[in-house]
């Protein structure tokens, strides 16, 4: 008996503690309401890396803020930076569960993002068993979910597979740095790549709100011996490149264009042709490729007469959905694309991004 009650006494000790931390007081209303509205200003704006700096601020003027701890972890995400999300969304999990049971969702997701596959299929496993999908976008949550947990069955079976003889390696300085570096290319020979970075020596002169990085580039490098070098401009290759963010592109099987992606601030796919061994200013593709809000990332079959790519425009299963459309040009002279057809049996619910067409 005297154990149970001095199990008692802990148990209260600890709930009133927590119910302090709960309801303490802001030390400065003024202040934090401040910080929250300029956040969600940001959030809106889709300004998520400037929204996370606001947010943090507002944690510190009230513990456990359930409203700036969620919309924090949801910045750290939507920013990629899922590390930092992971360990937000664990605290939002352990304080917030019972009023938002989403929030195990998005913790597993980013857990798997992590390569935590354990602890995202057992929270996957939760999940499933006891959210009780309504609307839907509920119920579009909860398919999802089965999805990411058989991934994460997946994943880790893989993982117990022999390994096989593959070699990868991180590629030096200067083609890594410590900004973002992605979408590789191969470009005229398998020694040359073209990258898409965002560091600080890319002509945009503001910083990408939205990752707290410069504004993207197309950088090209040449492999001479062990040594990955920059490509000097002999072809005028570097008018891709303009002050918004460019890249993700790939060159035709001829070499003579260049199809990429900028964004200003919404995102087109354009095309540089190269003319007596010059690469020329860049022309944005039609509305059948250019159609709504949001279209990146293409590919192009080696005929040259299909392309594929990402958009979010209508008509489509997920957020992002790939599609294609084809040349009525069959000599690849004219930019004359068709209506773009969406990829039905490709796409899901989910978001796809980055086809390639080998």
């Amino acid at each position: 008996m005297k154990t149970n009650i001095k199990k008692l006494h802990i148990f209260l000790l600890s709930f009133l503690l927590l119910s302090t931390a709960w309801a303490q007081e802001v030390s400065d209303p003024k202040e934090y309401a401040k910080l929250i509205q300029s956040g969600d200003k940001f959030y809106t704006n889709e300004d998520f890396f400037s929204a996370s700096q606001d947010y943090l601020k507002a944690t510190k003027f009230k513990e456990n803020d359930g409203y700036a701890d969620v919309k924090l972890a949801e910045c750290y995400r939507l920013n990629m930076d899922y590390n930092d999300s992971e360990k937000w969304y664990e605290r939002c999990v352990l304080f917030y569960r019972a009023k938002d049971p989403k929030l195990v969702y998005w913790l597993a997701i980013v857990q798997k993002t992590n390569g935590k596959y354990s602890d995202a299929q057992m929270n996957l496993g939760s999940f499933i068993k006891t959210f009780k999908a309504v609307s839907e976008e509920d119920k579009l949550m909860f398919k999802q979910a089965e999805v990411e947990y058989k991934g994460c069955i997946f994943a880790q079976e893989q993982m117990e597979q022999p390994t096989k003889e593959i070699n990868i390696n991180l590629l030096p300085f200067p083609v890594n740095t410590k900004n973002s570096e992605f979408a590789p290319v191969i470009f005229y020979h398998d020694s040359a790549i073209v990258i898409t970075s965002a560091r600080a020596d890319s002509k945009g002169t503001e910083l990408n709100l939205a990752t707290g990085e410069a504004r993207t580039d197309n950088f090209r490098y040449d492999k001479k011996g062990d040594r990955w070098l920059r490509t000097d401009n002999e072809d005028n290759f570097d008018i891709v490149n303009t002050s918004n963010d460019d890249g993700a592109g790939q060159l035709n099987r001829k070499t003579n264009k260049y199809y990429y992606t900028i964004c200003d601030p919404e995102c087109g796919i354009y095309v540089s042709r190269k003319i007596d061994g010059k690469f020329t200013k860049q022309e944005k593709l039609n509305i059948n490729i250019n159609d709504g809000y949001w279209n990146a990332q293409p590919t192009i079959t080696a005929s040259a007469d299909t392309m594929f790519f990402v958009s979010k425009r209508d008509g489509g299963q997920g957020a992002n959905d790939i599609w294609m459309s084809i040349n009525a040009d069959k000599k690849g002279i004219k930019e004359d694309w068709g209506v773009a057809r969406n990829m039905f049996s490709i796409n899901t619910s989910g978001t796809e991004i980055a086809p390639f067409w080998d």
